[in-house]
């Protein structure tokens, strides 16, 4: 027999199991004043009693609370995550720390706290796409908690991403005539201050570097002379995120603007500079829903359109799984149209050849 004792502390109500084993009373604690969580717990050691499964030492569960793991995570987290990544992550985990409650006991959290969490997200007017993103982030984390037996199991695994509008990811040829056009507007303006014009030349070789190699913004700034192999027209290029080496080959354009902006290469250039005036030139353009990053989608869907296959792409880009590389083969509608008129070209020549027969 397992009954749930209450017991009320300084810090609230507690719930205790009272229960009997091999003729012996024991209480444990469930950790949580919530009553539906103590209720499972309960639960279970009356199952595990009852097929004779219960083992004391095993019933002592790790706890920790929310506070306390989000800093042990994200001391972890330092030794394989940009520093730019967990401060992102940060602001969102405090978020979330802030509306739970982190002296929450993590073995509190379950399916009912979290829907109010999405409900509380999705209330602020936060879009479809960057809760996705979070709640990406969050199951990922707490999939730690699990490995560490803080969980037993993620309490984020029944929350459901919210559906996005599929949208166009990369610019169109034209799209990025017009957008090359103002930067070589602006790059070739009479009576501009020697350093103006220094930087506008320098951002449109940028421009053009990214175009066709499909780097990343801070890959490219970040790029130093050891990093060329003239010998074989390749630029090997440290991945961000798995620190190991992506070979990229330089196609002709790229080799003249290494050649053009010498030992220097991009190093003279900000990030937020160059995220900023591209993003000037995109309103200019009259061009909305596009970004710098939008360049290495345009990158990548050119590539398919001419029949690279997605593996290929995906090397290219330094992808580690092929299915983050699938997006282009959804959005690229050029290559999609290509294979119809294939099709619509076989059809009639069918046809044509069943007629002389």
């Amino acid at each position: 027999m397992a009954v749930l004792r209450k017991r009320v502390t300084k810090r609230g109500v507690i719930y205790d199991v009272d229960f009997i084993f091999l003729g012996r009373r024991y209480i444990r604690s469930t950790k949580t004043g919530d009553v539906k969580v103590a209720k499972q717990v309960l639960g279970e050691i009356q199952g595990r009693i009852a097929r004779g499964t219960f083992n004391l030492l095993e019933n002592k569960k790790k706890d920790i609370s929310l506070a306390k793991f989000q800093q042990e995570y994200f001391a972890y987290a330092k030794s394989y995550k940009e520093d730019s990544t967990i401060t992102l992550e940060k602001t969102y985990v405090r978020q979330f720390v802030d509306f739970i409650g982190g002296g929450k006991n993590l073995r509190s959290l379950d399916v009912t706290v979290m829907d109010r969490w999405r409900a509380d997200f999705l209330g602020k007017k936060r879009s479809p796409a960057t809760f996705n993103i979070v709640l990406r982030m969050l199951h990922a984390m707490f999939e730690i908690a699990v490995k560490w037996q803080y969980l037993d199991e993620n309490p984020f695994k029944q929350i459901q991403k919210m559906k996005v509008a599929e949208r166009r990811l990369f610019l169109l040829d034209e799209e990025m005539r017009i957008l090359f056009g103002f930067i070589e507007r602006d790059a070739n303006l009479p009576n501009l201050r020697e350093n103006v014009r220094r930087f506008r030349k320098h951002f449109k070789l940028y421009v053009e570097f990214l175009l066709n190699t499909g780097l990343r913004r801070n890959e490219a700034i970040n790029l130093r002379s050891e990093n060329i192999d003239w010998s074989r027209n390749v630029l090997y290029i440290e991945m961000t995120k798995t620190k190991q080496m992506r070979a990229v080959p330089m196609n002709r354009r790229v080799q003249e603007i290494l050649r053009e902006v010498d030992g220097e290469m991009f190093r003279k250039l900000h990030p937020h500079d160059v995220t900023r005036k591209f993003r000037e030139y995109l309103k200019e353009a009259g061009l909305s829903g596009f970004k710098l990053h939008s360049l290495r989608h345009t990158f990548s869907c050119r590539l398919l359109a001419l029949g690279v296959d997605l593996y290929t792409i995906s090397r290219l880009l330094g992808h580690t799984d092929i299915k983050t590389s699938m997006i282009y083969a959804k959005a690229n509608v050029t290559m999609l149209r290509s294979a119809v008129d294939k099709l619509d070209e076989n059809s009639r020549k069918n046809l044509l050849e069943g007629v002389a027969v």
